[in-house]
């Protein structure tokens, strides 16, 4: 969730934290992976010429000319395949193609796009695996009777937005991917002149209830101008960004995602790291945390990682009045205040 006001609070203020302290997404190569009846390390493979055959087979090259599907249905997906033996077959997305070739392949949901080989009474192979992120942009407008018609595309009209938007999500290093795998990534644009529980994916919330997250102090859902991340129907994990917003609030709330669905073995990890600057602000330790208000940056795991995120993207315009802190949302006052978490951020992105 984003932040509705920016400022300092007391350090006395971060002293409540201490009780809730816890207990301390593209294009991306992946070797192949062979799938035969047995393997060198089975006991029970012989290591017949079949499996020898499928062993030396290799993808020379792979690639797709998109790495997310904002608003596209399909991308061109090339491969280079150097057979191991003669008598493999190849497919991609169950089509029969040659060892050497491009065609456009739908991506409905996030997936990993790949050439399988098989060789009869051997097994099988994979190779040339990319990874694609389906997402959508959602812009609603008004009907004449004043109810809401969502318009799935791929831009909201903001060309900033977009671009980060794309950047974040392509810059997830391979490792953390796997769990977008099946899901379509929806960026939800809320219009200036409507709340967020006005929108499908949220309208179950009570706009006059207090949100469940105590980053938000006094807030309600109502009141918010980013949020995430809810399911939207079987496959859809859905982000609500205010069309007034910067991409500060767009690059906050993906920073969201990413942790939970991309890297959440790291959860740990993240919130021991929040909670020695917790401590060390508390007792006078030289600390100085990301972001415009200290008690919000520090209040969860989720909202310290989500502006790490906004600080490597280099959002620094997010804090209201600049200049005065038009340095806390960059790499370098990661690099210089953060160094322990711009390099937490690091593992999962290739950016900053």
């Amino acid at each position: 969730m984003t932040l509705s006001r920016f400022r300092r609070r007391p350090l006395a203020r971060l002293a409540v934290m201490v009780i809730g302290l816890s207990a301390a997404v593209l294009a991306v190569a992946v070797p192949a992976v062979a799938i035969p009846p047995g393997g060198p390390g089975d006991p029970d493979s012989p290591g017949t010429p079949g499996v020898q055959c499928l062993e030396r087979t290799r993808a020379r090259s792979s690639s797709v000319d998109q790495r997310t599907t904002f608003g596209v249905e399909t991308v061109r997906y090339s491969w280079n395949i150097e057979p191991g033996c003669g008598g493999l077959t190849f497919s991609v997305s169950g089509q029969p193609v040659g060892p050497k070739g491009s065609m456009q392949v739908s991506v409905p949901t996030s997936r990993y796009l790949s050439v399988r080989g098989s060789l009869p009474g051997t097994g099988s192979g994979e190779w040339g695996r990319q990874f694609v992120l389906a997402g959508r942009i959602v812009i609603y407008t008004e009907s004449s009777n004043g109810e809401l018609i969502a318009h799935p595309g791929a831009s909201s009209g903001n060309t900033s937005h977009d671009a980060m938007v794309k950047e974040v999500a392509e810059s997830v290093k391979p490792q953390h991917v796997s769990g977008f795998e099946g899901k379509v990534l929806e960026i939800h644009r809320i219009p200036s002149d409507r709340q967020v529980t006005d929108l499908p994916p949220w309208d179950h919330l009570d706009p006059d209830e207090k949100t469940d997250s105590p980053s938000d102090g006094d807030r309600t859902w109502g009141d918010l101008r980013g949020l995430s991340h809810s399911r939207s129907g079987r496959t859809g994990i859905a982000i609500a960004v205010g069309q007034e917003r910067t991409v500060y609030t767009v690059t906050h709330e993906l920073g969201h995602v990413v942790l939970s669905l991309g890297a959440p073995e790291l959860m740990e990890e993240v919130d021991q790291l929040r909670a020695a600057q917790v401590f060390a602000l508390i007792f006078g330790g030289d600390t100085e945390p990301v972001g415009c208000d200290d008690t919000y940056a520090l209040s969860t795991v989720d909202e310290y990682w989500a502006e790490g995120t906004a600080a490597l993207f280099d959002t620094r315009e997010a804090c209201a009045p600049p200049p005065v802190f038009s340095t806390e949302y960059t790499p370098s006052f990661l690099r210089t205040e953060n160094v322990q978490l711009y390099d937490l951020l690091r593992r999962v992105y290739n950016a900053g």
